[in-house]
């Protein structure tokens, strides 16, 4: 980590923060200057960077502080691996894509950038024949013959290649010049990078569009290689077929991807083919229409024409989903062909259909499924119910809601107006718009309001109908209205108080009042309703009367549940009178009380309201109470007492309560225009035609005519055709049915209700209640069930209530038997909480469809709950399947017997005695009799409810989840038992272990963890058992785990030079409580480790190996720990053997012309017997080509190698001598030698007259010629100028002289041209016979003798050889020779 400081300290801003843009030193801004005053400029304007200055600001006050940023970085090259480098295609066709995965990782320390491109001079077509065809704009073909002429490959239609593709995917291009330049190899992603240590997944595809075999390279470019590395590249090969026709059409994974329910059928006769062609559809909505179009391109040089067939069963007429716009046609050759289905979805969810495309002239069948997927239109409400709350009556109230469209298509909308009305047609709601459209992707307003009729609480249930929608929207609305009860009353000065009412004019009697004289009336306002109002008070009439009344308060606010008090005065200091004056109580959204103050009247009695003394009842029905209210008023001075009576010569209106006048007694009224209320109620009890009677004013015994009372009464006549029914006999748990018609023969409609309850309970009627039109009638079911057998059921005087008139009565009779024996027998055998079913087949024989709900007693046998029969019709199936919860055993008694696991095993005590289940179906007939079918069943001990079956890696921990279902509908707590079937005896070495328990709720699934842990591989199968202990009912998974060899547990690194030994220890775990012995197994021949290791029981031991290696280089390999109680042990061996240092040098040291031998020694390691290859690097050195060495015992044997210097120049010589086995390795021996200058040789003794032979060495490398120069006239030698070869040469010298004669012989090698001469002169010296030689070696004496010695001297470079030799010739005619 490398430090950097940084001061930091904070600031304020001059300006406001939000005005004060981030800065950094980094910041620019660029200016355009005029540059036409520069007059070197070649452009008007010139671009200027300036940078942008740091705001303005002030540093604050000790704020400053260092802080210290910490920087680190990794540097080094990029390293790869890479899992694949050639690719093989198989066979693709034409436009088709074939994609193969592979896998790039980053093995380095730092970030890989990669970036794939094809090596175009690499990429050919090897064999590319055939014709390119593509479709331009008007599907006319292009063709573009490439490469060598050869053999088409066979044409054959895409669908039957199919099975062939890995992955393909339609990729017609559309232009010649495109694919022209561009190569069908591609990788995907092109470029990236891959972090250290990840992996990246790259797609290698091949997308020909021409046929022929294709070779290419895909190179990897990566930046920051080691020098001199090569990049990744992957060979990739392919091949192209012709197709004879093709679909574009892109690929769907309908199938391919399991989104297929298997539940769906498959193709008529045939299984479908995972390889047929699906074409998708989507839909919205029922009945919508969804089409789609697609081509079929001819590639043939021929036309062919086509058909479409459809191989679903027939449909119903209307029911029909898919069509085929386009069943048949032609293609011509090198052309499309459109094709064209529509979807019209008749329910929602998915729909198939499967279809066949046939080419006939090309034999050609190609299976397609159409799959459509209908979904209900998104056209929600935002809102699910609405809640009014508290409501006045009379008042209306709105709410909006909206209606959300969130589809790309309008549809049109419509409220039900049934919907509109709540229960009983008691209130209505109002909706606008009540129907329209809604537009795709919108919110459409929708308001509701409602105008609160009658007190309660009244709930709507609007429906909405959405078009293609399979069910309408709801919206549920709630409202609780409340009237204004407001209450009036009015204290006189005697402290009386009058009730006002809001339904008509209220008479205030101020009386006679004196001038001056104050009269006071006190209004009390009480508020007995739930909401708060504001009461005003209004006076009308001339001015000078509204001067004489005051009241107050004017106006005032009350609360629920609270009274107020307002004062009326009257204070005359004149005469006046208070007529045709009006004071109005007005109460916000309640009633509006009237008064007026009683003025004089002229002296008799008269009608004042109705006018023209009529009082009209109208049309009443039946029950209905009419009432009416006259106003007479007194206008006489005097006051009256009266009574009032009606005449008429109607008897219904002679009945009790039809028409009657209230008051019934005495009336008084008080002169001078004082009023009374005569409420006239009429409430007809039966029809009566429209009548006029007049009503009478009897006072003082005389009776005149007030006015005149006129109405009449419509109502209904209602009657049952029949008032008793008789069953006859019906079969016990059967019913029968017989029709009775209620008929209205009167001129209004009315409503009527049974009295359910007392048909109940052997009969029920159908409808229970309704309305029935004048004129209409209305027919009831009324239906026989006996519920006990009776020889005489009786049920008499039902009765229907009618609307405003009496009762209807009804007699109902009928017995019943007891049913008959079953008609046949059902056996069940299936295993517990499994399903069987059988079918039994009905049959109605009426004329009359039937519907018959079964009657099924048994706990564990269902069927449908309705079957509905057509007239006549024959042998209908019904289903009864049996399903039971427990086993059908006794005795079924339980033990875990322990097992050497610690678990348990499940086992019975004795073995379980299976006893049938007995249960009955009854099919009840309309016709009162019925069929009964005895049902038996027996349930088997459960089978297996799921084998699992995993691979495992051994010391490799892994949970399975086994789920686990309740059959029951409450909680269980099953007890959990771990039997092991495979192996039998479990050592400790395997670990199977869960829960003892686990509690699943009710009738639903849950997951049981069992967790299974191995040493060693095996097969371990285990079942595995779910005990209810208080039923003895369970269920059991059979459980296998296969474990493997796990990986690698660790990497072991040695590194040493060649054979020097090193060591390493590896740690082996024993946690088993027995000592383990494993056996040791390298396949690595110069790693050593012990045959056999035992490590103490649960413990650590270490394992030592040791690495001696006998050749340089990396190498890897593996180290096996066996165990029969832990398995294998595997570990990687990573080695490396570096050069080791040269062996000991040999020296040597011989003269120029000898030659010196020397055995030395090496260490052989090789354990068996091997042959070293020996080599020097110079001349002067000689060995044997190859020696033999015998196999080397544990610490190796010594091997003799002999070494001869033989030099070719005098000084000093250096060489390596190297040994080379491929089983011992190399060594290498530096050699060393020096070469002393060459020694004088002889005297060589010639007699008188004679001759003798000198041998010399030819020490040069290469055959040389010598001189020879003898300068004593007494000796001669032969001088042969041919060269003379490496080796020993014999030159035969002769004596002609007298006495003893010495002189001296060179021997030289003749110069090379541009070889400098480097020759001694020779020395000859002679002597008479018998005279000493002279020892002074005085020159002019020539009996002397001097020395003689052999001068060797190198030539030039680039040159030849030479050198010579001296021999002196002693006395006695010897010859002394030396070497050269």
């Amino acid at each position: 980590m490398h430090p950097v400081k940084c001061k930091v300290a904070r600031i304020a801003f001059q300006l406001p923060p939000e005005e004060v843009m981030d800065w950094d030193d980094h910041l620019h801004t660029i200016e355009w200057m005029d540059a036409s005053r520069d007059s070197a400029a070649t452009w008007p304007v010139r671009k200027v960077i300036k940078t942008t200055p740091e705001p303005a600001h002030t540093v604050l006050e000790k704020s400053s502080r260092e802080v210290e940023l910490h920087l680190s970085a990794v540097v080094d090259y990029a390293e790869f691996q890479m899992d694949v480098d050639m690719i093989q295609f198989k066979e693709t066709l034409l436009f088709q894509t074939r994609t193969v995965t592979f896998q790039l990782s980053n093995t380095g320390n730092v970030a890989l950038e990669y970036t794939w491109m094809a090596a175009v001079e690499d990429e050919r077509s090897v064999n590319r024949t055939g014709e390119l065809l593509l479709s331009n704009l008007n599907g006319d073909s292009l063709s573009s013959t490439c490469g060598t002429s050869g053999k088409l490959h066979p044409s054959r239609c895409s669908s039957q290649l199919d099975h062939e593709l890995e992955h393909v995917s339609s990729s017609l291009n559309s232009s010649l010049n495109a694919i022209s330049g561009k190569s069908p190899f591609s990788v995907e992603p092109r470029s990236g990078t891959i972090p250290v240590g990840q992996k990246q997944l790259f797609q290698m595809k091949f997308s020909p569009v021409y046929v022929g075999d294709f070779e290419s390279c895909m190179l990897c470019s990566i930046p920051n290689l080691t020098p001199n590395q090569k990049c990744p590249e992957v060979a990739v090969k392919g091949k192209s077929l012709m197709t004879n026709c093709h679909f574009e059409l892109e690929d769907s994974d309908y199938l391919t991807a399991n989104r297929r329910n298997p539940k769906l059928p498959d193709p008529k006769e045939t299984v479908l083919d995972h390889n047929t062609r699906v074409i998708e559809f989507v839909a919205i909505g029922v009945c919508s229409r969804s089409s789609r179009t697609f081509t079929v391109t001819n590639p043939t040089s021929s036309a062919y024409s086509f058909q479409w067939t459809c191989q679903d069963p027939e449909a119903p007429r209307g029911q029909e989903a898919f069509f085929c716009l386009t069943e048949r046609g032609q293609i011509q050759p090198g052309k499309k062909a459109e094709m064209k289905f529509q979807f019209i979805p008749q329910h929602l969810d998915v729909t198939e259909s499967f279809w066949i495309f046939t080419v006939p002239e090309q034999n050609i069948s190609v299976p397609v499924l159409l799959v459509g997927n209908a979904s209900d239109p998104l056209v929600t409400l935002n809102r699910s119910h609405l809640s009014f709350q508290l409501l006045l009556i009379g008042h209306e109230v709105r709410q909006t809601m909206y209606m959300i469209n969130s589809e790309k298509e309008a549809f049109s909308f419509a409220f039900r107006e049934s919907s509109l009305f709540s229960e009983g047609c008691k209130a209505s709601v109002k909706v606008e718009p009540l129907k329209g459209s809604i537009g795709p992707l919108s919110r459409l307003p929708i308001t509701v309001s409602f105008i609160p009729t009658i007190e309660g609480e009244v709930v709507f249930n609007l429906k909405c109908d959405v078009k293609r929608k399979t069910q309408p929207l709801s919206l549920n609305i709630k409202a609780t209205s409340y009237s204004m009860n407001v209450s009036v009353g009015c204290q006189d000065s005697d402290g009386h108080v009058t009730e006002l009412s809001a339904h008509k004019i209220n008479i205030i009697d101020l009386k006679e009042v004196q001038l001056n004289e104050n009269i006071k009336r006190i209004f009390s306002i009480c508020n007995n309703s739930r909401f708060s109002f504001t009461f005003t008070w209004e006076l009308c009439g001339p001015a000078a009367c509204q001067q004489v009344l005051t009241i107050t308060p004017w106006t005032g606010t009350l609360q629920a549940e609270e009274k107020a008090e307002s004062q009326l005065a009257f204070h005359s200091q004149k005469l006046c009178s208070l007529k045709d004056v009006k004071l109005t109580l007005r109460i916000s959204k309640g009633p509006t009380f009237t008064l007026i103050s009683s003025p004089s009247l002229p002296p008799q009695v008269d009608v004042v309201d109705p006018p023209g003394k009529v009082v009209k009842l109208g049309n009443v029905c039946i029950g209905q109470t009419v009432k009416k209210i006259v106003t007479i008023a007194n206008k006489s001075a005097a006051p009256l007492a009266f009574q009032l009576r009606v005449t008429s010569t109607a008897p219904e209106l002679q009945e009790a309560g039809v028409l009657c006048l209230k008051p019934s007694k005495e009336l008084k009224l008080k002169p001078r225009g004082d009023r009374g209320k005569v409420e006239v109620t009429f409430s007809p009890k039966r029809r009566i035609q429209p009548f006029s009677g007049e009503v009478l004013l009897e006072c003082g015994g005389l009776a005149r005519s007030l006015f005149v009372v006129r109405g009449s009464c419509q109502g209904s006549l209602v009657s049952l055709d029949q008032e008793q029914l008789s069953f006859g006999a019906v079969v016990q748990q059967s019913y029968t049915w017989r029709r009775v018609v209620m008929r209205n023969a009167g001129d209004t409609g009315v409503r009527f209700t049974w009295d359910v309850e007392s048909f109940k309970p052997d009969f029920s009627i159908s409808p229970t209640k309704g309305y029935i039109s004048p004129g209409r009638d209305v027919p009831f079911v009324v239906t026989f069930r006996p519920s006990k057998l009776s020889q005489a059921v009786q049920y008499e005087g039902l009765r229907c209530f009618i609307q405003g008139s009496e009762a209807l009565r009804l007699t109902l009779s009928g017995s019943c038997v007891e049913a008959p024996g079953p008609k046949e027998t059902l056996t069940f055998s299936c295993s517990v909480r499994e399903r069987q079913s059988q079918t039994i087949l009905l049959s109605n024989p009426s004329n009359e469809a039937w519907t018959l709900q079964p009657i099924i007693e048994g706990k564990y046998w269902k069927g449908p709950e309705f079957i509905h029969l057509e007239a006549r019709q024959k042998e209908k199936a019904y289903q009864v399947t049996y399903r039971p919860l427990s086993m059908s055993s006794e005795n079924k008694k339980h033990q875990l017997a322990g097992s050497k696991k610690g678990k348990g095993a499940l086992q019975f005590l004795s073995a379980p005695l299976a006893v049938s289940r007995q249960g009955s179906i009854f099919f009840p007939l309309p016709d009162g009799t019925g069929l009964r079918y005895h049902l038996e069943g027996t349930a088997e001990a459960p089978r297996c409810s799921g084998a699992i079956s995993r691979q495992v890696p051994c010391r490799s921990s892994h949970t399975e989840l086994i789920p686990v279902s309740n059959w029951l509908h409450r909680p269980q707590r099953l007890l959990v038992v771990i039997d092991m079937l495979k192996p039998e005896n479990v050592e400790s070495s395997s670990v199977l272990q869960g829960c003892s328990y686990i509690d699943v709720p009710s009738s639903a699934k849950k997951d049981y963890q069992l967790t299974f842990f191995s040493y060693k591989e095996g097969v371990f199968r285990a079942k595995v058992t779910f005990l209810n202990e208080t039923t003895g009912e369970y269920l059991f998974h059979v459980v296998t785990f296969k474990v493997t060899a796990s990986g690698p547990i660790g990497t072991v690194k040695m590194s040493t030079a060649v054979r020097q030994r090193v060591s390493s220890t590896v740690k082996v775990d024993n946690p088993l409580p027995v000592p383990v012995t494993f056996d040791i197994t390298c396949e690595v021949p110069d790693v050593s480790a012990p045959q056999h290791f035992t490590v103490p029981a649960q413990s650590k031991a270490d394992l030592v190996l040791e690495y001696q290696p006998l050749k340089t280089g990396e190498s890897t390999g593996h180290l096996v720990l066996q165990s029969s109680d832990l398995g294998s042990l595997s570990y990687n061996l990573q080695l490396k053997a570096i050069s080791h240092r040269p062996e000991k040098p040999v020296y040597f040291r011989t003269t120029l012309g000898s030659r010196q031998t020397i055995t030395t020694k090496i260490r052989n390691f090789a354990q068996q017997k091997t042959e070293y290859l020996l080599q020097t690097d110079c001349a002067d050195f000689q060995t044997a080509k190859s020696i033999s060495a015998a196999p080397a015992g544990a610490g190796g044997s010594d091997l003799s190698v002999e070494v001869t210097f033989e030099p070719c120049q005098l000084g000093e010589a250096k060489a390596t001598l190297q040994l080379s086995s491929a089983l011992g390795g190399q060594y290498r021996i530096p050699l060393i030698g020096l070469a002393l200058p060459p020694e004088a040789q002889g005297p060589f003794l010639i007699p008188a007259g004679g001759s003798t032979s000198i041998s010399f060495r030819n020490v040069f490398p290469k055959a040389t010629a010598f001189q020879y120069a003898v300068k004593h006239p007494a000796f001669t030698a032969e001088d042969p100028s041919a060269p003379v070869p490496r080796g020993w040469r014999t030159e035969r010298h002769r004596r002609e002289g007298l006495g003893a004669q010495r002189g001296r012989l060179r021997i030289a090698g003749r110069q090379e041209p541009a070889c400098s001469a480097w020759v001694d002169p020779a020395v000859h010296r002679g002597a008479a016979r018998g005279t000493e030689p002279d020892r002074t070696g005085s020159p002019g004496d020539g009996g002397t003798q001097g020395s003689a010695g052999l001068q060797a001297r190198s030539p030039s470079k680039g040159s030849g050889y030479g050198g010579c030799v001296r021999l002196p010739l002693p006395p006695a005619a010897l010859l002394q020779g030396g070497w050269y």
